[in-house]
C-alpha cells in the first residue's frame, strides 16, 4: 500500500465511509468502497413555489412548458392541461405546499414521468439544473408524502427533494 491509498483511505474515512482492498498476486486487486446513501449525488431541476426553492430528480423531468392559464381545463374535478395527443393532469405545487402562488397569465408547468403516467407540476419558476447531495429529511418531515430528501443549494439554502410518486393525487 502506497502514500497515495492512505490518502485515499483517510479522505474516505473523513466521509464516514470504509474502503476494503483485496489482492491477488498476477490477478490483480479490489476495491470495496462504501459511503454513506446520504452522500449520494442526484442530478436535479430546482424549481421555486413561493419564496422557497425545491429540487426535483432530473431522471424524472420529461419536460418544461409555459402555457396560458386560459389553457387550462377540467376533468373529473382537477386541473388538466390539452396538449394536442393527450391530456396532462397537474398538481399545483403552491396549492399543494399552501403557498400563494404568484398572479401571471403564463403557467410553468414540469412534465414529470411517475411509474407509467405523466403528470404536469405547475411551480411559479424554473430555477436551472443543479447536482445536490442527498441529506436525510429534518425529523419534523420525515413520513410525510412528497418528500425525499433535503439538500444544500448553491446560494447556501437549504432546500426539499421532492418525492415525484408522492406528489401526485391520491385518486392516480
Amino acid at each position: 500500500r502506497g502514500v497515495g491509498m492512505d490518502v485515499v483511505q483517510s479522505r474516505i474515512r473523513e466521509l464516514s465511509g470504509q474502503i476494503q482492498i483485496q489482492s491477488e498476486l498476477g490477478r490483480g486487486s479490489r476495491f470495496l468502497i462504501r459511503v454513506p446513501l446520504t452522500l449520494a449525488i442526484l442530478p436535479t431541476l430546482l424549481v421555486q413555489a413561493g419564496e422557497d426553492v425545491y429540487a426535483l430528480p432530473l431522471a424524472r423531468v420529461m419536460e418544461v412548458l409555459h402555457a396560458p392559464n386560459t389553457s387550462l381545463g377540467w376533468f373529473d374535478g382537477r386541473a388538466v392541461l390539452d396538449r394536442k395527443s393527450h391530456t396532462l393532469p397537474l398538481v399545483d405545487l403552491r396549492h399543494w405546499l399552501a403557498v400563494e402562488p404568484t398572479a401571471s397569465p403564463l403557467l410553468t408547468i414540469v412534465v414529470l414521468q411517475a411509474g407509467e403516467a405523466r403528470f404536469g407540476l405547475v411551480v411559479d419558476q424554473v430555477r436551472g439544473r443543479e447536482e445536490v447531495v442527498i441529506k436525510p429529511l429534518p425529523k419534523a418531515l420525515r413520513g410525510l408524502r412528497g418528500y425525499a430528501g433535503a439538500t444544500l443549494i448553491g446560494d447556501g439554502r437549504m432546500s426539499l427533494i421532492l418525492d415525484v410518486d408522492g406528489l401526485r393525487s391520491p385518486h392516480d
